[in-house]
């Protein structure tokens, strides 16, 4: 006696930001086993998308406080009016000195007026720093500092240096790990073959290789299934089968 061939359900999947739109024939069987994941696992995965946006999200915003960082550090070696937290009024005193005679200061300016955040040079944040670097320009005869200073300030300045764009294929398996309102599409229930090979057959000049699915997985620390449920992906005619 034959089995019982088990019926293919259709579902569509787009990806995010194309027009295309592809036919997907999934087994009922695995449909329910993905519909029917144990709650706790399902929030795993949920938390490891929602983790893994969150780093992004700090890497920008870490990024555009590069330069306020920069200039308090600035402010807190060089400006000799910040008092030190300290009871002894004369270490104060000579290390207020210090402050105002660090040769460094010239350095951290130059750095600091890369950002637009401290193009106004007549600031009472920057200005004092500026003076210092100065100062120290005139005594030191350092016509370099005086050339960069207006080489940089000739410069567009820079909001903030921002963290590498993710590639396509991190694009991709962020938008589709989990996907709210699509059917069995999760990319999370497939195993890293499968999903080269589903990805494969979407985009078969461009498709991700075996090691650069589970090199991308890894890196962005997104959980799967711990069962694959889905661990074939085949192109049949004008749709793409799971098995």
């Amino acid at each position: 006696m034959k089995p019982e061939k088990v019926p293919l359900i259709k579902v569509q999947f787009t990806p995010k930001d194309s027009p295309q739109h592809f036919l997907i024939q999934i087994p009922a069987n695995i449909l329910f086993d993905i519909q029917n994941l144990d709650p706790a696992e399902w929030s795993d995965i949920c938390k490891s998308v929602t983790e893994s946006w969150k780093r992004a999200h700090e890497e920008w915003e870490a990024a555009k406080d590069v330069p306020i960082r920069q200039f308090l550090e600035a402010q807190r070696k060089f400006n000799p009016s910040i008092p030190d937290q300290s009871d002894d009024f004369i270490a104060e005193i000579l290390k207020a000195g210090e402050r105002s005679s660090n040769r460094e200061v010239k350095d951290d300016v130059l750095r600091i007026i890369k950002s637009k955040y401290y193009r106004t040079l007549n600031s009472p944040d920057i200005m004092p720093l500026i003076q210092n670097a100065v100062l120290m320009a005139v005594e030191d005869n350092d016509h370099e500092f005086f050339k960069r200073f207006g080489r940089e300030l000739e410069k567009v300045a820079n909001p903030y240096k921002p963290p590498k764009d993710r590639t396509p294929l991190e694009c991709l398996l962020m938008e589709h790990w989990i996907t709210p309102g699509e059917i069995g599409l999760h990319f999370c229930c497939f195993s890293d073959q499968a999903l080269s090979d589903f990805l494969h057959c979407v985009a078969p000049e461009s498709g991700p290789t075996f090691d650069a699915v589970r090199k991308t997985r890894q890196r962005l620390d997104l959980k799967q299934t711990n069962r694959k449920l889905v661990n074939t992906a085949v192109c049949r005619g004008d749709s793409i089968v799971l098995g």
